[in-house]
């Protein structure tokens, strides 16, 4: 997994062999700039409830998250942290929560971008 943090919290998680990591790294680059640390507490803190997560330890994340979009995407990003964990979800359940149901997914939900000029620490 790669993970890219700024002091405002978690910007990125994602597993490497993702085929939109390229498109989000170039993303994080031009927002970031080529500033690379492999410390931070923001990263040591994911990098701990990751691990709790993946040995069955952890069922809730209290990392700050860097989400910055539009209105839409915010008011997705917080529908979609709403999911208890070991519950499903639909995109169209979600469309139909936020009062705007229709046939596609709604916009930015499976990506949340950054848009933030502030100094941001790689974990690989």
């Amino acid at each position: 997994m790669i993970a890219v943090a700024s002091d405002r919290g978690l910007a990125l998680c994602e597993f490497v062999d993702r085929p939109m990591l390229p498109t989000q790294m170039r993303r994080i680059g031009s927002l970031f700039g080529a500033v690379v640390s492999r410390e931070h507490l923001v990263l040591e803190q994911t990098q701990r409830e990751l691990d709790e997560y993946f040995s069955g330890k952890r069922e809730t994340f209290t990392l700050p998250l860097v989400l910055d979009g539009s209105t839409f995407q915010m008011s997705v990003w917080r529908e979609l942290q709403k999911i208890p964990f070991g519950s499903t979800t639909s995109y169209d359940a979600i469309a139909t929560r936020l009062q705007r149901p229709g046939p596609r997914a709604p916009s930015g939900a499976r990506t949340a971008t950054i848009a933030s000029r502030s100094s941001s620490h790689v974990i690989a």
